[in-house]
């Protein structure tokens, strides 16, 4: 009987805990020790020998019984006492792993969240870089074709200035050959007036030479002054033009530093990034992951790995 109070006592739901299992053993035990002395009872009182002898004896087994029973009662209450703080203590460790399991899961959490903002402004500072890179070159190119303009007006000018010293050349030339005329004519005059008439002279003929190279100068002149305004034209229009690449030039210019200032900082935010997303950080949350998993795993409750799957699991259930 005792041994099968004993195996049903053992044989109690495995969700019980420790504690409530010890206090179901003691319960059994003083159950037994009970029925044992109420069975021994009824024994001596039906047709047992009634000596004094024999009732000194039995009272005598009786008191060690009971004192027994008693030492056992006391184990049993000591066990319980110390089952029962035993399970005071599991409870709070319990309490105090789930509070860092709460505490290190919002740690993660945070990481995460900090992790994945990182991620974000590291592809946008990427996607800015690249659009910064690509105005670059336009203003590069603009600044080239601004440049080569530049260029084409400078040629423009010096050709103006070369026309213009030819006019004035021309101009010279033409004053020259005007002073020989009137000199020659003056000369023909006192000739006609001092000089035999039967005597041959040649200075009509030069006269003639020299209004023909006038002639001719004076063509040239007015060629030249034709030229000289079709430049002039020419260069007003590559003055405009000048001016207007100038200022584009100078604005070009002006961009140009300003996106070379936004590169600078992109790419200033850019190695700051990559600095803060180091394989050191990645290695460090794994570690933090692993440390929380085995901590939970330490005290009997399940990794955050297998609560998401169990709640996955049930969520497609």
């Amino acid at each position: 009987m005792e041994s099968l109070l004993v195996l049903m006592a053992f044989c109690a739901p495995m969700e019980e805990n420790s504690y409530t299992r010890a206090r179901r053993i003691t319960r059994v035990r003083l159950s037994v020790l009970e029925l044992k002395l109420e069975r021994e009872f009824l024994m001596a009182a039906s047709g047992t020998p009634d000596s004094p002898e024999w009732m000194r004896a039995r009272i005598a087994q009786l008191e060690t019984e009971l004192e027994s029973a008693k030492a056992a009662r006391d184990m049993a209450v000591s066990e319980q006492q110390v089952l029962q703080t035993a399970h005071l203590a599991e409870q709070g460790a319990r309490r105090e792993a789930m509070t860092q399991k709460s505490a290190a899961e919002a740690t993660l959490s945070r990481n995460k969240v900090e992790q994945d903002r990182l991620h974000s402004d590291l592809e946008q500072a990427l996607a800015q870089k690249s659009a910064l890179f690509n105005d670059v070159n336009d203003l590069r190119g603009q600044l080239a074709a601004a440049e080569e303009k530049l260029r084409l007006a400078n040629s423009s000018l010096d050709q103006s200035s070369h026309r213009s010293e030819r006019i004035k050349t021309l101009e010279l030339e033409s004053e020259a050959a005007q002073d020989q005329i009137h000199k020659l004519q003056l000369k023909l005059r006192l000739h006609d007036t001092n000089s035999d008439p039967n005597k041959p002279d040649d200075t009509g003929g030069k006269i003639k030479e020299l209004k023909s190279k006038v002639k001719q100068l004076k063509f040239d002149l007015a060629r030249t002054h034709e030229q000289l305004g079709s430049t002039q034209k020419s260069l007003e229009s590559m003055e405009r033009k000048y001016s207007s690449s100038r200022r584009k030039y100078e604005n070009t210019k002006a961009k140009l530093g300003t996106y070379k200032a936004r590169l600078e900082n992109e790419q200033t935010l850019l190695i700051k990034l990559k600095d803060t997303l180091t394989p050191a950080a990645y290695q460090s949350l794994g570690a933090t992951h692993e440390t929380l998993g085995a901590f939970l795993s330490a005290i009997g409750l399940p990794s955050v790995d297998e609560q998401e799957n169990a709640g996955a699991k049930e969520e497609s259930d």
